[in-house]
């Protein structure tokens, strides 16, 4: 989750919300009923940036970043086959 691990864990060369087709199909299934009620962005910040003291020591948790998870995802549009992967990608 970009909230995290893009920043905390350094694993990730682009934010989540930067992939054009996986940043919808994330806000579609955090909007799926059962499952947006059980998700608590702050808290899990919170807990990666205050209980891994070997990577982040001073327990400073990041502000961003800012993601509208309530967001259209705009799946609809995606229809057919999917995408043909970039090389690199």
């Amino acid at each position: 989750m970009s909230v995290v691990y893009h920043t905390h864990f350094m694993c990730n060369r682009t934010f989540i919300h930067q992939y054009e087709y996986l940043w919808p199909y994330l806000r579609d299934l955090y909007g799926t009923p059962g499952i947006t009620e059980t998700v608590n962005m702050d808290h899990i910040k919170e807990h990666y940036y205050t209980t891994h003291p070997d990577v982040t020591p001073t327990g400073i948790i990041a502000r961003g970043p800012d993601l509208d998870w309530d967001a259209p995802h705009d799946r609809d549009r995606l229809t057919g086959s999917p995408p043909t992967p970039h090389a690199g990608d």
